[in-house]
């Protein structure tokens, strides 16, 4: 039987150069980083003409529409179901009693193996 020989070579695996690459890559993010919070830049300031003091400026005028009409009263809702209110006079028995320990007759067997317990 013909057994394969890899013809990579070590010079062209990057997986080498890994750490390299991920500091340029930080060098050059860090880099962009600082330039761009010195970057300058310069405030141009646009010339503003003023208006002579005699200048009279328009006001709008907004036109207040009422409605002279009044709006309908809210249609006043049905009654779809009668209740029937009945008193409460029924006696509660409150005497509950509940035994939490277990009987002679009941045993309880103590587990010593993890036999059929599936692990995660």
């Amino acid at each position: 039987m013909l057994l394969l020989e890899p013809k990579k070579s070590t010079r062209a695996n990057l997986e080498t150069k890994k750490p390299l690459f991920f500091g340029i890559g930080l060098l050059i993010s860090l880099a962009i980083t600082l330039a761009a919070f010195e970057w300058k830049s310069s405030n141009r300031l646009t010339e503003v003409k003023y208006l002579p003091d005699d200048a009279v400026f328009a006001e709008e005028v907004i036109a207040e529409i009422r409605s002279e009409a009044p709006l309908p009263p809210p249609p006043v809702p049905e009654q779809t179901t009668i209740l029937k209110v009945v008193e409460n006079d029924v006696k509660v028995k409150d005497d509950l009693q509940i035994e939490a320990e277990p009987t002679q007759e009941e045993t309880i067997k103590p587990v010593n193996s993890l036999e059929g317990i599936a692990d995660d």
